[in-house]
C-alpha cells in the first residue's frame, strides 16, 4: 500500500482492497496505514491523485429474505480553477 500513492501520481491504475464500512472512509483508511510523520504528505497526495473509490457490501432486506448487494461511490471533486 505504501507504493500506491506514488503509482497513482504517475497515472498508473492502482487497485486495492480495503476494509471500510463505506466509500467515504477510504481516504482516512489509506492515510491511517502510514506512520504519523508521513500522514500529512499522504493526505496531500490523495487530494491530488485518486479519482474515486467503490464500496460493495450486502445489507439485510427489510423483510428478512436475503442480503442484496449495496454500493457506494466516493469521487474526488475537481477544483474550478
Amino acid at each position: 500500500m505504501t507504493r500506491a500513492p506514488g503509482g497513482a501520481e504517475t497515472r498508473h491504475l492502482v487497485l486495492a482492497t480495503l476494509h471500510t464500512n463505506d466509500a467515504s472512509q477510504t481516504p482516512d483508511r489509506i492515510v491511517d496505514v502510514f506512520p504519523a510523520g508521513q500522514q500529512p504528505q499522504t493526505r496531500l497526495q490523495l487530494a491530488h491523485t485518486p479519482v474515486g473509490a467503490l464500496n460493495r457490501t450486502r445489507i439485510p432486506r427489510s423483510g428478512g429474505a436475503g442480503w442484496p448487494p449495496s454500493r457506494s461511490w466516493w469521487a474526488r471533486r475537481r477544483s474550478a480553477t
